[in-house]
């Protein structure tokens, strides 16, 4: 009568439910291998996608006019291959433990997250897709061991934004599309 529910605390991630096999392989990669492999898969999405990689491009002339179309080119490269280190270690992260992902992010300046929390005033975190932005969403729900609402747009395709709810909910984190 006196367990808690662990599947009902904020910030706790179900470690016994079964992941797929994949996921668990991945899981225990170290990260210098994390990064390879992601590095590689982020280059066959660029060879492929061709539209996003225009988009890239077009954009960062646009921000950065005096960059040389080398330049461009090489750094286009670079973020195709930190979204294939991104998405390699959103799939790990589906297999961490709380404690473990308080271990693999540190925090700096949380005086005042903290302070606002403990006066139950709440607070709004506004961050760039700057590294493994999920991971901060996790550690954030984790580290105040309360629930997070983030407010994003929907993925696509439709079955990577299903599969995306599904660990949100895990973890205590709401997401609310931006349009409604």
């Amino acid at each position: 009568a006196g367990k808690t529910d662990k599947k009902k605390q904020p910030g706790f991630i179900n470690t016994e439910a079964p992941p797929g096999k994949l996921r668990v392989f991945i899981a225990d990669l170290p990260q210098k291998n994390i990064v390879r492999a992601g590095g590689l898969l982020g280059m066959l999405v660029h060879i492929f996608d061709r539209r996003h990689r225009r988009i890239i491009r077009r954009n960062l002339k646009f921000i950065y006019p005096e960059w040389s179309r080398q330049y461009i080119r090489q750094f286009s490269r670079r973020v195709y291959k930190n979204v294939g280190i991104t998405f390699l270690e959103i799939c790990q992260m589906t297999c961490f433990s709380r404690e473990k992902i308080l271990q693999k992010v540190r925090i700096r300046g949380d005086k005042h997250l903290i302070s606002a929390m403990k006066n139950h005033k709440g607070a709004i975190i506004i961050s760039a897709h700057i590294g493994n932005w999920e991971m901060a969403n996790l550690f954030c729900s984790a580290y105040l061991n309360s629930p997070l609402v983030v407010v994003a747009r929907q993925v696509s395709p439709k079955i990577l934004n299903n599969w995306i709810k599904i660990e949100e909910r895990r973890v205590g984190k709401e997401c609310r599309s931006r349009w409604s």
